[in-house]
């Protein structure tokens, strides 16, 4: 089955996002916590609602340096994102949700 809708829903304890994207069945979908609007607003219609891969590569296994590059340098087909309007502190929060590594 192909799903190509992202469902976000906010409540009291944050933000959750619904990631579909590639064939999956339903014991696959993941559901992913505290990504910030930026990443779900600028970087999730590539990269996947939970950062799995869709049009751009998966961020579930980069580590933070090539993480924080690409971020604030882009490239191959990437734009850049300035500080302010992706700030360090989502940045990092973000690539700790995505990967489940602390950012360093």
């Amino acid at each position: 089955m192909k799903l190509f809708t992202v469902l976000t829903v906010t409540a009291a304890f944050g933000t959750l996002a619904l990631a579909c994207g590639r064939p999956t069945s339903n014991s696959q979908v993941k559901v992913t916590a505290a990504l910030s609007t930026t990443f779900t607003g600028k970087c999730a219609n590539c990269h996947g609602a939970a950062g799995e891969g869709d049009t751009g590569p998966s961020l579930n296994a980069v580590d933070y340096a090539t993480f924080s590059t690409k971020v604030r340098n882009g490239g191959r087909g990437m734009p850049k994102f300035a500080a302010d309007v992706y700030p360090d502190a989502e940045a990092k929060s973000d690539f700790t949700a995505l990967t489940g590594k602390a950012a360093q």
